[in-house]
């Protein structure tokens, strides 16, 4: 859909509880030079000595100025993550854009994943909001859904109806797409889950 943007995505095995890594991401521009990102730091926790997270609704960058709405999205999660500086990651319950198309949406996405907001810092978990909905393939492409249900309509955009699940510590957590409608669904869905996870 859109020119000049990218998806990718990696999956990091052996890290420690309770450890600081930093990392930065390389590419190559347009000349085949390598270039390199910031460097941005990520710590572990120990989750099982407990732990916390942060919830966040609509953040909806779009809904009004973009600048104006990741300004103020930016603040908010920079004083949220130094109030609570030990949370173990970030739910959003949807609505993380406002759903306009084009480059406007890439332009939203870009606000919603702003450097300043601390998403490169702590995981966030997203949800599908109604706005969100309206472009799933853009919610899809810019997030990593672990586990994600292989039930859903074949008029989806997407394999399954965005219902997700991931573990933390001794808990799962279950995402669900409530734009979709079907019960049964996502009952099936959180029945496999709850399965697959015998001791949670």
């Amino acid at each position: 859909i859109y020119e000049d943007y990218y998806s990718n995505s990696v999956t990091l095995k052996g890290l420690e509880r309770n450890t600081a890594y930093v990392y930065r991401v390389s590419g190559i521009d347009e000349e085949g030079n390598t270039i390199w990102s910031d460097v941005y730091n990520y710590h572990t926790q120990n989750a099982a000595e407990g732990f916390g997270f942060l919830v966040a609704g609509d953040p909806q960058i779009g809904s009004g100025k973009v600048d104006s709405d990741t300004e103020g999205w930016v603040n908010t999660m920079t004083m949220a993550v130094n109030k609570f500086s030990d949370v173990s990651f970030l739910l959003s319950v949807g609505d993380q854009v406002n759903s306009a198309s084009g480059n406007s949406l890439a332009n939203e996405y870009q606000g919603f994943l702003a450097d300043g907001a601390m998403l490169s810092s702590i995981p966030f978990a997203p949800s599908v909001g109604n706005h969100d909905s309206n472009t799933i393939t853009s919610y899809v492409t810019h997030n990593t859904l672990p586990n994600m249900s292989s039930y859903g309509s074949s008029s989806d955009e997407v394999t399954g109806d965005e219902d997700y699940s991931f573990r933390y510590g001794n808990t799962i957590f279950m995402m669900l797409n409530t734009n979709n409608s079907s019960i049964a669904e996502h009952k099936a869905f959180i029945e496999e889950t709850i399965a697959n996870n015998q001791d949670a």
